[in-house]
């Protein structure tokens, strides 16, 4: 089957809500009493039928109120979809589709769960991010790392190296884990960085502390976070933790690895990591997900699966926000991987993701 993505142009969404994938990132002012004093007392003093308007669509558009906006009273409400095929990691393309995996082959599928097969026989993927350019970048547990173009074509990208998730930056720039396992990691941990296109990976950081995992970008791509797991298929025997690595303007590593949260008392499979538009962080924990707020200083658990004794206490794994498009995705909610039933979880989130692209 051809697998065929077609660029999206920005589009302006009227009352529809925040598109994620417009072109130019959009990163939340700190200044949002300041302006909304500045243009309530100058546009409605000066033209109140044209300024109101105007005021009113761009706001709706662009920009999320980090301060209020978010829904109150977690745990929120979720929905299987099922025949996704979605074990393991997932991602949501530029189309408002999900890309998973039944382990053998990579699919797409929409929110009802009507799936296309578009690429046979890929081994187990782990790690599958889905890039500005509509290429699909997947890791393979045959220890290979493959990229999927639009018209369907494969190539291969890198071995020998073990990547069990990454995220993209909105220059088509991978980071991801490379954690110590049998695919050739040269006895080490480290954070890598892929061009996909010129088939090159840099280790830009050597891992000391237990296994680097989950991995996502902040909301401005200023900073990466880390989840660690203390061995092989994300177990865990310690607390779970997430780690916060700053950026240089070059996109490096800029300082050491800062220990951002750790759950108290806690000890889950610490893996999937995905970013609201406010810059909170949210975490697949087993068998729920949490918030955790930009300060750090506040967790709450936003979804909690109910069955999850029936999954061995692993329910859920890789995470991300829906995308505007025909694939129904709905970009204020979070959608989560089942890695044994493989479908994936719909989750109400009330918030926008990351910007993109």
């Amino acid at each position: 089957m051809t697998y065929l993505l077609l660029s999206l142009a920005c589009t302006d969404m009227g009352n529809d809500g925040y598109q994620r994938d417009t072109g130019v990132p959009y990163f939340p002012s700190g200044e949002t009493d300041a302006d909304t004093d500045t243009d309530t007392d100058t546009d409605t003093d000066t033209d109140t039928d044209t300024d109101t308007d105007t005021d009113t669509d761009t706001d709706t558009d662009t920009t999320f109120d980090c301060k209020t906006g978010l829904p109150a009273f977690p745990p929120y409400d979720g929905r299987e979809i099922e025949d996704t095929n979605t074990a393991e990691d997932l991602d949501i393309d530029n189309e408002g589709y999900i890309i998973g995996s039944d382990r053998l082959n990579l699919y797409r599928a929409n929110v009802d769960g009507d799936s296309d097969m578009i690429m046979p026989n890929v081994g187990n993927p782990q790690m599958i991010v889905v890039m500005p350019s509509d290429d699909i970048l997947i890791y393979e547990e045959s220890c290979q790392l493959e990229r999927l173009d639009p018209s369907g074509d494969r190539s291969l990208v890198a071995t020998n190296l073990y990547l069990p998730y990454g995220d993209s930056n909105p220059e088509g720039i991978v980071y991801a884990s490379n954690p110590d396992f049998w695919c050739g990691t040269d006895g080490h941990n480290s954070i890598v960085k892929i061009d996909p296109f010129e088939n090159e990976v840099e280790e830009i950081l050597e891992w000391d502390d237990d296994y680097p995992w989950g991995i996502t970008f902040n909301e401005d791509y200023t900073a990466l976070y880390v989840s660690v797991v203390q061995g092989f298929d994300a177990y865990m025997s310690g607390p779970s933790r997430i780690y916060k690595l700053n950026l240089d303007a070059d996109g490096d590593i800029d300082g050491d690895p800062e220990l951002w949260v750790e759950f108290d008392g806690e000890s889950y499979w610490t893996e999937g990591l995905a970013v609201d538009v406010c810059g909170n962080v949210y975490a697949s924990l087993g068998t729920k997900v949490v918030r955790v707020m930009k300060d750090s200083k506040t967790v709450e658990t936003i979804w909690e699966d109910d069955e999850g004794s029936h999954w061995g206490g692993r329910a859920i794994s890789g995470l991300s926000f829906g995308r505007k498009g025909e694939g129904g995705t709905d970009p204020l909610k979070l959608y989560a991987s089942n890695p044994y039933a493989k479908f994936a979880i719909e989750i109400d989130a009330g918030v926008y993701g990351k910007s993109g692209w």
